[in-house]
């Protein structure tokens, strides 16, 4: 049975936010979809609470922008975690005015909409929004999508210096983001997790990862590495590099190479 995607709202103006819950509640019921509100809650800490408690699942997140006093940055540096919680969950935002941003904002967060809290069309914007993202949720299901988690070894921080994400905090990432694994060269017992941006850092050994992983699409090649086949582009030998499909390249050891190629051929 397809469990439910799971609604969230982050509002600190109580008058706005059971606007949302009654109009979100309304048209869920009225369209029978497969979604419940799960959390409708004012701050961004009791938000990424309910989150850590629910199942991990694509979810659908209606966030304030702005929290007020010297809370400018919170809705967007919540966005950020909950990103990284759910990579594939679908991100609204609730803003009081329309430029904040909005451009540089979507790209950085994936964002599906922006609604003004005034807008009189609204309502009709949250039953769009929450159309669209029922639509994408059936189709990921479909899709059979798969995540890969786990904690984090390692601070990562913004260029502004700030904390990202902190050591132990536990991330959730699409596995076809998934490049490669590699035992770290600078710190003992720690693993590297390449992915098309970002470079996590896991306390963890290749043998058990390899064993959370499907091993039609992930190889591990060597003592020190794991490869996603589906993102191998191509091996060239006399260089003894593999090439994945977004241009970054690894060394393979020379024994391993017709290994690869069998198992990219059986692939």
């Amino acid at each position: 049975m397809l469990a439910k995607q799971k609604i969230y709202i982050c509002e600190d103006d109580q008058m706005h936010l059971d606007l949302l819950k009654n109009c979100i509640r309304n048209y869920v019921m009225a369209e029978n979809l497969a979604m419940e509100l799960v959390c409708a809650v004012k701050s961004p800490e009791e938000l990424l609470e309910c989150l850590n408690n629910n199942e991990k699942t694509a979810g659908m997140y209606f966030l304030d922008l702005n929290f007020g006093l010297n809370q400018e940055t919170a809705g967007l540096e919540l966005a950020f975690k909950i990103r990284n919680h759910d990579p594939i969950g679908d991100i609204v935002f609730i803003t009081s005015s329309s430029d904040m941003y909005k451009s540089t904002l979507k790209h950085r967060v994936s964002a599906l909409n922006y609604i003004e809290k005034n807008d009189p069309n609204r309502d009709e914007l949250v039953c769009q929004c929450i159309d669209n993202a029922h639509s994408r949720y059936m189709k990921i299901n479909a899709a059979g999508y798969k995540t890969f988690v786990f904690k984090l070894g390692s601070d990562i921080v913004q260029s502004n210096g700030r904390p990202e994400l902190s050591k132990g905090d536990e991330v959730s990432i699409d596995v076809n983001d998934i490049l490669y694994f590699e035992t770290s060269t600078t710190r003992e017992h720690m693993i590297d997790l390449y992915t098309n941006n970002v470079i996590y850092e896991l306390r963890d050994k290749l043998i058990t990862i390899i064993e959370r992983l499907d091993k039609k699409t992930f190889l591990l090649c060597q003592r020190n590495k794991i490869i996603n086949l589906n993102r191998v582009s191509h091996i060239d030998n006399s260089k003894k590099l593999l090439y994945f499909d977004n241009g970054f390249e690894v060394e393979i050891a020379k024994k391993k190479i017709n290994e690869l190629k069998v198992a990219l051929r059986k692939h």
